[in-house]
C-alpha cells in the first residue's frame, strides 16, 4: 500500500516539479542529448550534493546513491530480545531511520525525475520494474545511468557488460590527440565502474600491489592493481608505442623499482615527460633543424625514413649536416647582394 500511495505521489508531482529545482541542480537536465556517461557523472555528482544539503538521512541516501546500491529500503530489524531494554530501543531507532530514508528516497527519486524531460520519463517508464520501483533514488539513478550507458531494456544485462569491456580494448589513439584520447578512454573506464564489471588479474599482479604497500586489503590491492593494468591498456593502445618509456619502466622493474603508472592520468603525464605526444616524440627548440638536435638529444635516436631530414627528404642525415644546408645560405647571401 505503501509503494502504491508513493508512486501516485510520485507521477502526481512529476509535472508539478517541472523546473523547480533547476538552481539545486545547477541547471543540470536530461534530454535525448544528454543521454551520455560524462553528463551523467555531473549529474550524480550535483544530486550527492542534494541529498547532502536537502535530506534527514543525507549519510545513509549518500551512501546508498553513490554506491548505487539500496541498503536501507529492506534491511531487516536487529534481532529481538524480550530481556534486554537496548534491543529494543535499537528496532526503534532503526524504524525511525527507515521511515526517514524512504520519505527522502521518494523526494530525491521525484526531484531527479523532474529534471528530465519528456523522452527520458518515457524511456524510464520503460522499465519493467518501473511501478514498484519509482520511489527510490537509488533505482531512478541506476535506470539514468543504464540509459546514460546506451543498454536497452530488452538487452540481457550480460550482453551490456560485454559492450563496457570492448569499448576499454577498441579505445585507440588513430588520429586523435593525446588529450582527446585520454578523455574518450576515461569515458570508456567510466563505462565499466558505473555497471560494476572489471578485468580479472591474476593473483601475482594483486601480490605487487601489496609489496608497494604491505597496509593494502585484498579489495584496495585489487582495485590498484585493476587502475594500473587500465594504464597499460592507454599506453599500449596509442598509436605508436612509446618506446623510450617503456624501456625505462622495465629497466626500473629490473632494478627491482615498480615505477609502472598506476593509473591512465599517471600514464599520461610520464608521456609528456617522455616528449611524447599524439604518439609521436615532440619536437623542441626555434626551428625545425633545432628540433631535430633536440629530438636526437632527448631520445636517442639518429636519422631514419620515419624522421628524414626536413630540407631535403634524406634518411641519411638531419637538417644541420644537408649539404643543401650550404646550398640555401649561399643563395640568400647572393640575393642580398644583388
Amino acid at each position: 500500500a505503501r509503494s502504491a500511495r508513493n508512486n501516485n505521489n510520485n507521477r502526481n508531482q512529476h509535472s508539478r516539479y517541472v523546473g523547480q529545482f533547476d538552481e539545486k541542480f545547477h541547471k543540470l537536465s536530461f534530454n535525448s542529448q544528454s543521454l551520455n556517461l560524462t553528463h551523467y557523472q555531473k549529474f550524480k555528482e550535483k544530486t550527492l550534493g542534494v541529498i547532502m544539503a536537502e535530506t534527514e538521512s543525507g549519510r545513509h541516501l549518500h551512501g546508498d546513491v553513490k554506491r548505487l546500491k539500496d541498503t536501507w529500503s529492506t534491511k531487516p530489524e536487529p534481532a529481538k530480545d524480550a530481556n534486554d531494554d537496548m534491543s529494543k530501543y535499537d528496532r526503534e531507532k532503526h524504524r525511525d531511520i527507515q521511515t526517514t530514508y524512504l520519505n527522502d528516497s521518494l523526494k530525491i527519486a521525484t526531484m531527479v525525475m523532474a529534471q528530465c524531460d519528456d523522452f527520458v520519463k518515457a524511456k524510464i517508464r520503460e522499465k519493467k520494474d518501473y511501478e514498484t520501483m519509482s520511489d527510490s533514488a537509488v533505482w531512478v539513478m541506476q535506470a539514468l545511468n543504464e540509459l546514460c550507458s546506451g543498454i536497452k531494456g530488452s538487452e540481457h544485462p550480460i550482453e551490456g557488460d560485454v559492450k563496457a569491456m570492448r569499448a576499454i580494448l577498441n579505445c585507440k589513439q588513430y588520429n586523435k590527440s593525446l588529450a582527446d584520447y585520454h578523455d574518450e578512454f576515461r569515458g570508456a573506464v567510466k563505462t565499466i565502474t558505473l555497471r560494476g564489471c572489471r578485468f580479472k588479474l591474476s593473483e601475482n599482479s594483486i601480490k605487487a600491489e601489496k609489496a608497494l604497500d604491505p597496509k593494502l586489503s585484498d579489495e584496495d590491492a585489487a582495485n590498484k592493481a585493476h587502475d594500473r593494468f587500465l594504464a597499460i591498456i592507454f599506453l599500449n593502445n596509442l598509436k605508436e608505442k612509446p618506446t623510450a618509456l617503456y624501456a625505462k619502466l622495465k629497466d626500473d622493474y629490473l632494478r627491482s623499482v615498480d615505477s609502472y603508472p598506476a593509473n591512465s592520468q599517471e600514464a599520461l603525464d610520464r608521456l609528456i615527460a617522455h616528449n611524447h605526444y599524439d604518439g609521436t616524440p615532440r619536437y623542441t627548440g626555434g626551428s625545425r633543424s633545432g628540433g631535430q638536435v633536440a629530438l636526437a638529444q632527448s631520445n636517442r635516436i639518429g636519422p631514419s625514413v620515419t624522421h628524414p631530414c626536413h630540407l631535403c627528404g634524406s634518411s641519411e642525415h638531419w637538417a644541420p649536416e644537408c649539404p643543401r644546408r650550404e646550398e640555401r645560405n649561399n643563395t640568400g647571401n647572393t640575393a642580398s647582394l644583388g
